[in-house]
């Protein structure tokens, strides 16, 4: 759950609030005011809260002022916007002497001196506006779009400005000069029309990968759909300015990342498993006859965090959520004939809290009052998952959701669901949804609604591991919506005690 709403922004405000408040406050104002995260504006101020508002925003916005690097929190924010491989627009105040703050820069800050920076003067309406239009030409050339009215708008809007700066200057109050001052008076005002009209239709849309400086092509064997009803649905928002990513289905919502892991990357994560590997159990509970608990049949590990660092950190800055949300990373492989059948990957409400299964299945009840066992928060859940295929395989092996038309009626209004609920069958096969194991190629799909819509879990989401004919091996990262506590026993930790890390698994670091 975010520290505030609505936890996605277009653009993260970094300055230094006692010397260019006004200035933050204005283009905040021009720029969409929900579309920014401001510190002035914001509930939760605190560290966590300024690094999440980094991970979650399109583009880091920084203005710079005479102090601004003499600043820790200053300094940390654009630091974590260059960790989250953020585009870093950046800007100065009015009168500020920019070479001599660039100047200040730490040395792992260094890379900011050669950004060119864009003067904020809200003294001179003119002016502004320029900066302002400066300001989405780099978010349009950094892989966003300009919607076409916007695009118009600052068309006329600089065309307006060279109509004002041809006008000559009014000395004389004689008929001449009146009606020059009524004419720049008239331009001032359309100008200020026109800005209006840019805020309100500059709606950026995601464009190639350009923004964090990578370009990776899109998989053609999925057709790739709009984000936008993903925008505004109850579940989790993840980067979707990702290198490599696409909207392959709604209802439920499935993304892949194409070239998420290079093949020297998943072959050093291969080599983790090899003896270490264990029988495999479903990650969730089983409840008596459950006609949805998964039967598996793979082997795999858990890897120490400390040695796939990195690719956790991928995980992090592909799904917005910070590392403490996820669990330790599953390394798993299907030998031929091996799979895993219908399973979520959501867990049951807490379940010290008897509850009818026949009328309420997850337990949703109570999770929106308890949450579930170690993670006592209501709405608590597995809300997202990830995973990354290590190998191609040319038989077999695929994941594939059968039962996207289990409960249509969910994401209009999402509900618990009983026993009979769960147990209907999967629906025809134009309806599934099938991804074929490619190397490198990440998975990500949400089992459950976030916390602030109940964490319900979704019925539609329910996928298989189809039995394997080639060897294949993946990567899982399932992910919570509140940090875990291992050490106080959160109820995954507890599934599978015997698949825990017990010392590092070899010395390659991924």
């Amino acid at each position: 759950m975010p520290y505030n709403d609505p936890g996605h922004w277009k653009f993260m405000l970094s300055h230094v609030q006692k010397e260019a408040d006004a200035e933050a406050l204005d283009l905040s104002i021009e720029l969409g005011k929900d579309d920014c995260w401001l510190a002035l504006k914001m509930k939760e101020k605190g560290e966590e809260a300024m690094k999440e508002a980094v991970m979650r925003s399109d583009f880091f916005v920084c203005i710079l002022s005479e102090s601004y690097f003499e600043r820790e929190f200053c300094i940390k924010e654009m630091n974590w916007a260059l960790e989250f491989q953020k585009p870093i627009i950046s800007t100065y105040k009015r009168g500020t002497r920019i070479g001599d703050v660039l100047n200040k820069a730490p040395p792992m800050l260094s890379s900011i001196k050669g950004i060119d920076s864009i003067e904020v003067n809200r003294a001179d309406l003119e002016f502004f506006a320029v900066s302002l239009m400066k300001i989405l030409r780099v978010v349009e050339i950094g892989g966003f779009k300009m919607g076409r009215i916007a695009g118009e708008s600052a068309g006329e809007a600089s065309a307006l400005m060279s109509a004002m700066q041809a006008m000559p200057p009014c000395t004389q109050r004689n008929g001449e000069s009146v009606e020059i001052e009524e004419t720049l008076a008239s331009l001032h005002t359309q100008l200020g029309k026109l800005l209006i009209k840019l805020k309100a239709n500059s709606s950026l849309r995601c464009g190639s990968a350009v923004a964090t400086g990578e370009t990776v092509p899109r998989n053609k064997l999925y057709e790739s759909i709009p984000f936008n009803n993903y925008r505004n649905s109850p579940f989790h928002k993840i980067n979707l300015q990702y290198p490599g990513l696409q909207l392959i289905n709604e209802k439920p919502y499935i993304f892949i990342v194409n070239q998420f892991l290079s093949a020297s990357e998943c072959f050093a994560l291969i080599s983790k498993i090899g003896a270490n590997a264990k029988k495999q159990s479903a990650s969730a509970p089983s409840l008596g006859a459950n006609p949805v608990s998964g039967e598996r049949s793979s082997v795999g590990c858990v890897a120490t965090l400390d040695e796939v660092s990195s690719l956790r950190a991928k995980f992090e800055r592909l799904l917005w959520v910070p590392q403490t949300h996820m669990q330790y990373s599953k390394l798993s492989k299907y030998d031929p004939g091996a799979q895993f059948s219908q399973h979520s990957d959501a867990l049951v409400g807490d379940k010290s809290v008897e509850f009818d299964r026949n009328k309420d299945y997850w337990n949703e009840y109570t999770r929106q009052q308890k949450g579930i066992q170690g993670l006592p928060f209501p709405g608590a859940n597995r809300f997202c998952t990830v995973f990354v295929y290590l190998n191609t395989c040319e038989r077999g092996g695929c994941t594939s959701w059968k039962w996207t038309r289990r409960a249509p009626s969910f994401y209009e209004k999402p509900t618990a669901l009983g026993w009979d609920d769960m147990k209907s069958q999967h629906t025809k096969s134009d309806d599934w949804v099938t991804i074929k194991p490619e190397q490198g190629m990440a998975v990500v799909h949400f089992p459950s609604l976030t916390p602030d819509h109940g964490g319900l879990t979704d019925p539609n989401a329910m996928h298989e591991g189809q039995e394997a004919i080639d060897t294949k091996y993946i990567v899982q990262q399932f992910v919570y919506s509140h940090p875990l506590d291992w050490e106080n026993g959160s109820e995954c930790a507890a599934f599978q005690p015997g698949n825990r890390p017990s010392g590092r698994l070899n010395d390659f670091e991924c």
